[in-house]
């Protein structure tokens, strides 16, 4: 396809607005007050121009003021600063008016012309970087306006820039057409499984909870930042957190079929101790596996009272306390938990609700803008902070061998006693 040409982005194509403001009114009163916001080159103005960014992020400033910063003269962004507006850009500025300001901020005025190719790198690589990670608050025209930017890049001299940003829409629609991969290849399988946990060896059940590690990590390897930033408890925004919601869902299954593997009638006392001791194993294993996520599950469901009343009966004779204890101050202590996860080194599998209830205060802390009109922007990067410490461990996979019948226990968990999802008590869970 020629350059610019609407045949390069597919209009068939389900373009998913993950990002976009929610409410129709709400997106309605905010792009009016942006097309009534000065233009760039009319509010930034002076020496400032040209100065460099000053190191850290500002605390607050107009979208004129922060696009601005955004796009240094120095022909190098700050990183931190251009991952948190990016990714938070859709909450105080819509996408279209963003490219928009960015394209104002390409045509440099003549009266600064010897930082015109410097402060051009600098928007250019702000759209790199929000095509490459952010692709999903793109719409097909706004894909379209990316490309405008290439060929402004190419008249420019700026090849390489201008390729780059036409490889990544090109992935951006190939990304966007494909099916999504089901969570798991043997959602589907229906052969019986033919272990009990309480038949399992050390060494089996030490494997299975490698394979619950393995589980997890597809979930939470699936994870977009962007998800952190909408109402995933809301049931009519919350399928724009499908991870975050299938993550809920996973907890909630394991922490019943804890339960049950402890209080089902039909076990004789024999397995009922047998599982009491495989499920501390497993969950011994978990936070030497660093995954907190299904170490979270095991804690809240061993901690239930008529649950921890058996538990106890066979650790104070067989089990060291001090696990237990360990068990009990990660669901109580917060702080310590939190210690706990920045001291890790991955591979890692955060407790996912730890850092929700973090970005719940923080949207609570206050408006995203002020009656002026400046963005409260030290709350949006105090919200990038979060969802990055968040998801550090996504790029270091563990390095377990998947055991077939193992990993298939682990994802059905036989022997779980039917719930209402099942039961108010494991909703709240979420």
């Amino acid at each position: 396809k020629r350059k610019g040409d609407e045949a390069a982005v597919p209009s068939s194509c389900a373009w998913p607005f993950w990002t976009r403001p929610p409410e129709p009114q709400q997106a309605q009163a905010q792009e009016a007050q942006e097309a009534q916001a000065p233009l760039l080159w009319e509010e930034v103005r002076g020496d400032a121009d040209t100065a460099p960014v000053a190191p850290g992020a500002p605390r607050s400033g107009t979208a004129n003021a922060l696009v601005a910063l955004l796009t240094p003269p120095t022909g190098i962004p700050d990183y931190e600063y251009m991952s948190a507006f990016l990714l938070t850009h859709t909450k105080f500025i819509t996408t279209t008016t963003l490219l928009a300001k960015l394209r104002e901020r390409y045509d440099v005025p003549e009266r600064l012309s010897l930082a015109e190719p410097f402060i051009q790198m600098s928007v250019l690589t702000a759209v790199e970087h929000l095509v490459r990670h952010h692709w999903r608050c793109l719409s097909q025209g706004e894909a379209l306006e990316v490309l405008r930017f290439a060929d402004r890049a190419d008249e420019a001299g700026l090849s390489d820039h201008a390729e780059l940003l036409r490889q990544l829409v090109a992935e951006m629609n190939l990304s966007c057409v494909e099916p999504a991969p089901p969570p798991f290849a043997e959602a589907h399988i229906t052969y019986k499984v033919p272990v009990e946990l309480h038949d399992l060896n050390s060494e089996a059940v030490t494997r299975l909870a490698q394979q619950f590690t393995l589980i997890e990590f597809e979930l939470f390897s699936k994870l977009k930042p962007e998800e952190f930033l909408t109402s995933w408890a809301s049931h009519e925004w919350g399928h724009l957190a499908p991870t975050i919601r299938a993550m809920s869902r996973r907890l909630n299954d394991v922490s019943h079929w804890v339960v049950s593997m402890v209080a089902n009638e039909a076990l004789s006392d024999a397995a009922r101790r047998a599982n009491i001791l495989a499920l501390l194993k497993i969950a011994e294993e978990l936070r030497n596996m660093n995954n907190f996520q299904t170490l979270s599950a095991f804690s809240s469901a061993l901690s239930k009272q008529r649950i921890s009343e058996q538990v106890t009966a066979v650790t104070s004779t067989l089990v060291d306390k001090n696990f237990v204890q360990l068990m009990e101050q990660f669901i109580i202590n917060r702080t310590h938990y939190l210690q706990t996860i920045k001291a890790c080194k991955p591979p890692l599998i955060p407790f996912i609700g730890t850092f929700q209830t973090d970005l719940v205060h923080i949207e609570d802390s206050g408006p995203n803008a002020d009656a002026l009109g400046a963005v409260n922007f030290q709350k949006f990067l105090l919200k990038h902070r979060t969802v990055t410490e968040l998801l550090r461990g996504q790029g270091h996979p563990y390095a377990f061998d998947r055991v077939p019948i193992l990993y298939h226990y682990a994802f059905v968990l036989p022997g779980r006693l039917p719930s209402a999802a099942d039961d108010d008590e494991a909703n709240a869970a979420i």
